[in-house]
């Protein structure tokens, strides 16, 4: 778990903000260097289904997305439309964001 919230729970679900700048800084270094090292890095859960943080995952050197079998004709559909070398760059500009609400912003102005 890297950002364990439940979505579903009223009380707590305004805390699950998958695109907040820690998050997305954790999973670039955990990439890197699980890449650095040969290891492979799969992402599992809400995130890895979603259009908006898909070529995010990718641009980062995210190579595995554990998904529910209904998602895949929708992530797949996503996978095909993205330009690798525009999500490396996108993913690289978001990395430097420090605002919450300049990542928020980015991602639906990169919507697919």
């Amino acid at each position: 778990y890297t950002l364990a919230v439940d979505r579903t729970n009223e009380k707590v679900s305004d805390l699950y903000i998958p695109y907040h700048p820690a998050i997305l800084r954790s999973l670039f270094r955990i990439s890197k260097a699980a890449n650095d090292a040969g290891i492979e890095v799969s992402v599992c859960g809400d995130m890895a289904n979603k259009e908006r943080y898909i070529p995010f995952l990718l641009g980062i050197g995210i190579k595995s997305l554990s998904i529910d079998a209904m998602y895949i004709p929708r992530v797949k559909r996503t996978i095909s439309k993205i330009v690798f070398k525009k999500a490396v760059e996108d993913s690289n500009q978001i990395i430097g964001m420090d605002r919450i609400s300049m990542i928020k912003s980015f991602l639906e102005s990169k919507s697919l």
